[in-house]
Formats: C-alpha cells, sequence, structure tokens
C-alpha cells in the first residue's frame, strides 16, 4: 500500500500532461497530414509550458504514426489475427480510441537532473524535475542491487534522461562505452519455437529453474484461457526462459561476430507468426543484441530462406534434407540436429556468403 501512494504521488505531477496528450491524439488520429505536428500553431493550443508542450507534441505524433501504420500492415494482411480484425473496425467506425494511461513519458536535460547527496538522510540520489506546471520538485531513490550491478560491470548512470513509466515508476538509464572486438571469431545463432537458440559452435538452449523449455512453455501458454492468471505466469516464464538461455547459451566473450536470422516478416499475414503469436522472438534477438552491445561483439542480420534446408557441408538444398529435428544431407549423407545445422549456415551467410547449390 505504501509504495501505491508514492506511485499516486510521482505520477500525480504529470496528470496534466496526459490529459493534453489525449486530447492531441484523439483530434489528429484520423488526419492524414501530421508533419507539423509540433509547429507553433498546435503547440500554443496546448495548456502546458513551451518547453513541454513540445514534448507532448512530438510524442502525439509518434503514437498516431505508430496507429496509422498497424492499420496500414492490418488492411494488408491476407490472414488477419483477430485483434488486427478488431483495429480494422473500430478505425472505420471511428471508434478507436487510445488509452494515454498506459503511456510512458520520456524526459531529456531540459526537465530533469539526476543529484549526488551523500548528506542526506533520506537518499542518496534525488531527481530534480523542472517545467511542469505544478513547478519544480524533487524525487529521491536508492540504487538497487540491479543497478549496484550495472556500476561494477562498467555502466554509467544517465544524470540527464528518465523514463516516467505508465505505473507512476521511474526508469534510469544506464550506458556503456563498449569498444567492438577485433578479429574474425564467429558464431551463428538459429532461434526457433522448439529451442528458442541453437548455436553453430554445437550449444543449445538450458532451461531455467522449472526446467521446461520453449517449446513446453508454448505449449501450456496455447492451453491457457487468454489474459487468466495461469496465462499470464506462462508468459512470464517464457520470458524468463528467453532471458536466461540468452544470456548463459552464448558464449560472448569468445566471438567478435555473431549472426542471427533477419525474423522481421514472420508476423501477421503468414502462417507461421498466426500459430505461435506468443514466441516472442522480437525480445530474444533484442536480449541477444544487448549482450553483445555490452561484450563489444558485432551482430549481422542474414536471410533466413533455407537455412533449415540446406546442408552446412556440402551447400545441396532440398526440403526433404529436413524432418522435424533431424537433418539428413540427400547429397552427402551428412547427419546432424537440424537447428545447429540451420545455425552454421546462419554463421557461414554472416561472414562467407557461400553459394546455395540446388538438386
Amino acid at each position: 500500500m505504501a509504495n501505491d501512494i508514492k506511485l499516486g504521488l510521482i505520477a500525480k505531477p504529470f496528470a496534466g500532461y496526459k490529459r493534453e496528450l489525449q486530447l492531441l491524439v484523439a483530434d489528429q488520429l484520423y488526419q492524414t497530414d501530421i508533419k507539423k505536428f509540433a509547429n507553433k500553431v498546435v503547440t500554443d493550443a496546448i495548456d502546458l509550458p513551451a518547453r513541454l508542450s513540445q514534448v507532448c507534441a512530438k510524442q502525439a505524433s509518434a503514437i498516431v504514426r505508430s496507429i496509422q501504420e498497424k492499420v496500414k500492415l492490418a488492411e494488408k494482411a491476407n490472414n488477419k489475427q483477430k485483434y488486427q480484425q478488431e483495429i480494422l473496425d473500430k478505425w472505420n467506425n471511428k471508434t478507436l480510441k487510445i488509452d494515454i494511461n498506459s503511456v510512458n513519458i520520456e524526459l531529456d536535460s531540459r526537465f530533469i537532473k539526476i543529484q549526488l547527496n551523500e548528506t542526506s538522510k533520506i537518499s542518496s540520489h534525488w531527481i530534480k524535475i523542472t517545467s511542469f506546471p505544478s513547478g519544480s520538485f524533487f524525487v529521491p531513490f536508492i540504487p538497487t542491487n540491479h543497478m549496484k550491478k550495472l556500476l561494477c560491470r562498467g555502466f554509467v548512470m544517465k544524470t540527464n534522461a528518465i523514463r516516467i513509466n505508465s505505473d507512476g515508476s521511474l526508469g534510469i538509464y544506464f550506458v556503456k562505452e563498449v569498444v567492438l572486438k577485433s578479429g574474425n571469431s564467429s558464431l551463428g545463432v538459429d532461434m526457433g519455437r522448439n529451442k528458442i537458440i541453437s548455436c553453430s559452435n554445437g550449444s543449445t538452449e538450458t532451461t531455467h529453474t522449472t526446467g521446461r523449455t520453449t517449446r513446453e512453455i508454448l505449449e501450456r501458454i496455447a492451453r491457457r484461457r487468454q489474459n487468466s492468471v495461469s496465462h499470464k505466469r506462462a508468459r512470464s516464464e517464457l520470458k524468463n526462459q528467453i532471458n536466461y538461455s540468452t544470456k548463459h547459451d552464448i558464449c560472448y566473450d569468445q566471438i567478435s561476430v555473431l549472426a542471427i536470422e533477419d525474423l522481421t516478416d514472420i508476423k501477421s499475414g503468414n502462417r507461421w507468426g498466426r500459430k505461435n503469436q506468443f514466441w516472442r522472438v522480437a525480445h530474444a534477438q533484442h536480449q541477444i543484441e544487448l549482450h553483445c552491445e555490452e561484450n563489444g561483439v558485432r551482430v549481422t542480420r542474414v536471410a533466413a530462406a533455407y537455412t533449415s534446408q540446406t546442408c552446412s557441408v556440402c551447400g545441396v538444398k532440398h526440403k526433404n534434407n529436413r524432418s522435424g529435428e533431424k537433418f539428413q544431407c540427400l547429397g552427402c549423407g551428412m547427419q546432424m540436429d537440424a537447428d545447429i545445422n540451420a545455425a552454421i549456415n546462419i554463421c557461414n551467410r554472416g561472414v562467407y556468403s557461400p553459394s546455395v547449390k540446388k538438386i
């Protein structure tokens, strides 16, 4: 209860900002020309200080663009998912509404400054927030154990930017200067629904505390009623498993280049994405990129086509090369785990870009 009260106190000064943001989004949502969102005519009509009005107009523009892009993608989709059809119906009836209360607010050095005060009896760190209608105010915070671990790993706390989360909590940024490694030691990573990652060096997904693999967790999610407590718990378990595997199953300290598949086209409109709407491949790739960034590893994305059907030894491509988790080449007879074979192909495409033979 005490934490809820504190979060409410932090969120209160931003209520006016969100109210103006809601009005601006509702007014501009169906407009076709949103290039002049932050012009003086628009910002002057916002009941906020000048600098904050510019931030509000910029964020409203980003929200409107995002919604309009989702509508365009839904219109183009051949096999629309349920949520896409709901968006289109509301868009066409002009009843689509945006819940601004779930939107985060990004503040830069114009509005905030994080200060260190070791003599204070309340807190060692204070966030000074200015340029709001309620005036300037200070928010104390004590670095968490996670923050202390980041500092020990060479990260530096940004003192000129924070994120105000929708629940009133604060997001603080940490940065680290990393020099990319030299050399050509490379690794390919195949991402799948049975095993979230398989590496070209032979390592594959290991399980977190529950002992369930990605495939088993996805099956649990599919059996649960959507938005139920057990459904949310299973999705949280999937996220934890992805975080664990992407952190521990890839040897970031031994490589300088990591190759992954470009899977940006597997979502709306194709059968793969429709069957696996809870497979969090984007989150998994993002986690890999974060670990690579911290360890100075360069990430390269390669085309995913035929990596699971092509022999990594002789280059023969045939759809019958793969049968479930097994790969047996029709050309040279090589046998291997299918996902590891795909990871080797991904590695080769990332480093050598070999040609593919067909039979």
